[in-house]
């Protein structure tokens, strides 16, 4: 995926450069339109947003479990791992090179016609770059090759979902014991939902694609990364706290409200004047997760381990090994373990 992304964008870079409608020595002139200014009241947000978004961002998704784990040896995952995270540094600057040429286009004398940064199409600056700014036979060999790399993506993420579906929602709380055959056949047509869902969403959905992935971005780092930290690192952590914590944070996350998915804010986060996202609600969110995970844990722990609660209200079958604690009163002198047994049940 990443050849053919680097290679589309190596061959369409060089000829839109050279297109006679880019002035890239006017740059500096047109500072407007491409630097901004971050204020103050701003500096919380941002920082929210590179620690959250930028940094554990990455940890949560698929693809990044799948290339560890198809490693022969540590050495090799944290070798992987860090040479990753150099290649992406430095594969930025394409996609930052094909913004760089569309800011300096002349976009009126161009078979497009328009400006489309100010028709609020900035985010098809790419595909307008490839199309409009190099010969047809580049265009088509460079936007075939970034249509490949999606689909790629796409189709392991859809795969990927199915096989979710299959093994923690239909084995676990539709049917206990499918057959091997069951499950084929449900992951088959789980495939088939999910794949003309995404397809009617990207073409009737307009900006609702765009607004899909920032919204399952928000939900990767305030419902993931607060659950793998606690499975690695805190011990007491359970299901039930997972599930309350989990949805705590989604009712936050949504709370600040998903504009391009018609989702309006609900929950008046500080400052109340200011339109913009100020307020760092993902580090809050995830702060929120992971408290009420360990709390809820621990509370519902001590109530299966000391009897308050039956074992029949394990539903989620976290305590199935977890017995109650026997009182030291019921040791008495002379009494066999086979009384005290039958004392204790």
């Amino acid at each position: 995926m990443l050849e053919r992304s680097m290679c589309s964008l190596g061959i369409a870079i060089p000829f839109a450069a050279s297109n006679e409608n880019v002035n890239l020595s006017s740059l500096s002139e047109t500072q407007d339109r491409w630097l901004g200014t971050i204020k103050p009241i701003q500096i919380a947000s941002y920082i929210d947003l590179v620690i959250t978004v930028w940094i554990l961002g990455a940890l949560p998704w698929q693809c990044l479990y799948q290339r560890f784990l198809s490693a022969k040896s540590v050495r090799d995952a944290k070798i992987m791992g860090v040479l990753g995270g150099i290649m992406v540094a430095i594969i930025g600057a394409a996609p930052i090179s094909i913004g760089i040429i569309g800011i300096v286009t002349d976009w009126n004398n161009t078979s497009y016609g328009a400006d489309p940064i100010q028709a609020n199409e900035a985010s098809m600056i790419l595909p307008l770059v490839m199309y409009h700014l190099t010969p047809k036979p580049v265009a088509i060999i460079a936007l075939c090759a970034v249509t490949a790399a999606v689909m790629s993506s796409m189709d392991s993420a859809i795969l990927g979902a199915s096989g979710m579906f299959t093994q923690n929602v239909y084995r676990v709380v539709i049917r206990k014991k499918p057959s091997l055959r069951e499950q084929t056949w449900v992951r088959q047509i789980a495939l088939v939902v999910m794949g003309v869902t995404s397809s009617l969403i990207a073409i009737f959905g307009g900006t609702t694609v765009i607004g899909l992935y920032y919204a399952s971005a928000d939900v990767a780092v305030v419902v993931i990364v607060p659950q793998l930290i606690c499975s690695m690192y805190i011990g007491v952590a359970n299901g039930y706290g997972a599930l309350l914590g989990s949805g705590l944070a989604l009712v936050l996350i949504f709370g600040k409200g998903q504009p391009m998915i018609n989702v309006y804010a609900f929950v008046p986060y500080p400052p109340y004047d200011n339109e913009g996202d100020i307020f760092p609600v993902r580090s809050l969110c995830m702060i929120v997760a992971i408290l009420t995970t360990v709390v809820v844990s621990y509370v519902t722990r001590m109530m299966f381990k000391k009897g308050l609660l039956a074992q029949r209200f394990d539903i989620f079958n976290q305590f199935s090994t977890v017995k109650p604690e026997v009182s030291d009163d019921l040791f008495q002198d002379g009494e066999s373990n086979r009384d005290i047994l039958l004392k204790t049940t």
